[in-house]
C-alpha cells in the first residue's frame, strides 16, 4: 500500500501548527511577565522616589525650625520659639495613624508575601529611603544656611527649600500615568467583592481584628518599641544639630556638616547591614544591643557636645550606629508580630500612633528640658525611651505562632 503523503502532510502541519501555538504562547507569557516586572520596577522606584521627597518635607522644616520660630513666634528668647516652632512640627504627625490605617488594610487586603528568609535586609530599605529624604533636606539646609544669612534666611529665602518639595507629586503622576495595573490586582478586587458579597456571615475586617483581644498584647508590644526610634531619629537627625547650633552657646561649627556625614554613614550606608545581621542572628539580640547603647550612652554623649569636645564625629558616630542597630530589623520584627490577616493594618496603628506621640513631641520636650535642666537631661529623655522600648521588646508574644 502506498503511503498517504496527504495525511502525513496534515498530520505534520496540525503538528506544526500546534507547535507555533505553544511558542507564541510561551512568548506572550514572557511578554506579559516582562512587562510586569518592568511596571513592578518602575512603580518601586517611583515610589522609594516619593518617599525620599516626602521625607525631605519633614527633614526642612527640623532643620529651619529656629528661623520659623522667629518668624512666627516671635519676640521671646530663642529656646521657647523653637518649642513653638517643633510643636507646630508635631501637630503634622497626628496625621499618620488615618493615612496609615487606610493603606495598612489595603495592605492586608490585596498585597502578596516575599520569603522570611530576608525579611530583615529587605525591610531595611524602606527606612534607607527614609533618611535619604532626611539627608537631602540636611544638604539642602547646609547650603542655605552657608550662603545666605540669618537675616536673609529671615526674611523669606527660607521658603525656597519648601517650594521645591512640590516635586514630590512628579513620583505620584509617573505611577498614574505611566504604570499600568496588573491583571492580579484587578483580579483580587473581583474576587474580593464577590467573597463579601457571598458570605452570610462577613468575617472581622483586619482593622477589628487589629484591635481584638488576641492582637492586644502585640499591638501594645510594637507600640513600645518604634517609641526608640521615633523619638531617637528625630532628636539624633534632626533637633540635635538645632541644639548645636542655636541653643549651645557659643555655637558648634560645622554641625550641619558633622550631622549630615554620621547620617548618611551610620543610617544609609549601615543600615541595611543592620537589617542583614538580624536576618542571621535574630531580631532580640541586634535591637537590645542598639537600645542599651542608646541608653547607657546617651546622656554621656549629649554631655560631651555640649561641652564642645573635640570628637564630636565619633559622639554622634556612636549614637547613629546604636540606632541603626535598633531600627534595622525593626521593620521585619514588627510585622512578624501579627499574623498575616490583620498583619499591615496593626503595623500602621502601632507605628504611627508612636510617630505621632514621640517622634512629632520629643524635638520640643528636648529643647525643653535642656532649657530647664540641661543638656544631659535631653540624654536621659532618650535613655528612658530606650528601656520602655526594650521592656516592650521582650515582653512581646512568641512570633513563631505567626511563622
Amino acid at each position: 500500500m502506498k503511503p498517504d503523503y496527504h495525511d502525513e502532510t496534515c498530520s505534520l502541519l496540525r503538528h506544526q501548527d500546534n507547535n507555533n501555538h505553544l511558542e507564541l504562547s510561551q512568548t506572550n507569557t514572557r511578554d506579559e511577565k516582562s512587562v510586569r516586572d518592568e511596571d513592578d520596577l518602575r512603580s518601586t522606584l517611583a515610589s522609594v522616589a516619593g518617599n525620599i521627597l516626602e521625607w525631605y518635607d519633614f527633614a526642612i522644616y527640623g532643620y529651619f525650625s529656629d528661623i520659623i520660630g522667629r518668624n512666627f513666634f516671635p519676640p521671646q528668647n530663642s529656646s521657647s520659639s523653637i518649642i513653638e516652632s517643633f510643636l507646630v512640627f508635631g501637630v503634622a504627625f497626628f496625621v499618620r495613624p488615618v493615612g496609615g490605617i487606610l493603606m495598612g488594610y489595603i495592605g492586608d487586603v490585596f498585597s502578596q508575601g516575599r520569603d522570611r528568609k530576608y525579611w530583615g535586609w529587605y525591610g531595611s530599605f524602606a527606612m534607607t529611603a527614609a533618611c535619604l529624604g532626611t539627608l537631602l533636606g540636611e544638604i539642602v539646609g547646609n547650603l542655605m544656611r552657608s550662603n545666605f544669612t540669618i537675616d536673609q534666611l529671615s526674611n523669606g529665602y527660607w521658603r525656597i527649600p519648601f517650594l521645591c518639595g512640590i516635586f514630590v507629586s512628579l513620583s505620584g503622576f509617573y505611577i498614574k500615568h505611566h504604570v499600568k495595573d496588573h491583571k492580579r490586582v484587578n483580579v483580587a478586587l473581583k474576587t474580593y467583592g464577590n467573597h463579601i458579597d457571598n458570605e452570610a456571615h462577613k468575617p472581622l475586617t483586619p482593622l477589628q481584628l487589629a484591635c481584638s483581644k488576641q492582637l492586644r498584647g502585640s499591638l501594645i508590644s510594637v507600640t513600645a518599641s518604634v517609641l526608640l526610634w521615633a523619638s531617637g531619629f528625630y532628636m539624633i537627625w534632626v533637633w540635635l544639630v538645632i541644639f548645636m547650633t542655636d541653643l549651645r552657646k557659643p555655637p558648634i561649627p560645622h554641625a550641619f556638616t558633622t550631622n549630615a556625614i554620621c547620617l548618611f554613614v551610620t543610617m544609609v550606608i549601615l543600615f541595611p547591614f543592620a537589617g542583614w545581621l538580624s536576618d542571621v542572628y535574630g531580631r532580640k539580640p541586634v535591637m537590645t544591643c542598639g537600645a542599651m547603647g542608646l541608653g547607657l550612652f546617651s546622656p554621656i554623649g549629649m554631655h560631651l557636645i555640649s561641652e564642645g569636645h573635640w570628637s564630636l564625629l565619633a559622639i554622634q558616630m556612636v549614637l547613629g550606629i546604636c540606632l541603626c542597630l535598633y531600627a534595622g530589623p525593626m521593620c521585619a520584627w514588627i510585622v512578624e508580630s501579627f499574623p498575616v490577616e490583620a498583619r499591615l493594618t496593626s503595623v500602621a496603628i502601632g507605628y504611627n500612633v508612636e510617630m505621632a506621640i514621640a517622634g512629632g513631641l520629643s524635638p520640643s520636650l528636648a529643647t525643653w528640658l535642656v532649657r530647664e535642666y540641661g543638656a544631659m537631661a535631653a540624654g536621659y529623655l532618650l535613655s528612658t525611651f530606650a528601656m520602655i522600648s526594650l521592656i516592650g521588646l521582650h515582653l512581646s508574644p512568641k512570633h513563631d505562632i505567626y511563622q
